[in-house]
């Protein structure tokens, strides 16, 4: 559902606000305070990357080719425990750390971002 939400959506020139091309509203935190919360431009950023536009994938959000790349690494890990009937191990110690590390980083990032960037 994502890849094909990402392939019918176009990448917003503003470097956020993709998702309202389906209908959901604008980012609380963008018209709060016309700054980004952590996961503004994510779906930018897979649209972007998705379209092949690494570049501004990246720029929109560093996160999201790192974070589509793992969710898309983990459906797949999934998607074969499925069909050789064995379920995938997601609480795996490993598998716990990998996640713990990408959200904390995740919302380090977006503090960050929070107090140097200005959507205004």
């Amino acid at each position: 559902m994502t890849y094909l939400g990402a392939v019918i959506l176009t990448p917003s020139e503003r470097g956020h606000g993709t998702h309202q091309q389906i209908g959901l509203p604008a980012c609380g935190s963008v018209v709060a305070f016309g700054r980004p919360c952590p996961a503004c431009g994510l779906t930018t950023s897979w649209t972007s990357f998705l379209h092949g536009e690494l570049a501004y994938s990246f720029a929109t959000n560093w996160f999201g080719p790192l974070l589509y790349l793992a969710f898309t690494s983990y459906a797949a890990l999934a998607l074969t425990g499925l069909v050789r009937r064995r379920r995938f191990n997601d609480t795996h110690p490993l598998v716990t750390k990998v996640l713990s590390t990408l959200v904390a980083t995740l919302l380090v990032y977006g503090l960050i971002r929070f107090a140097f960037v200005s959507y205004r």
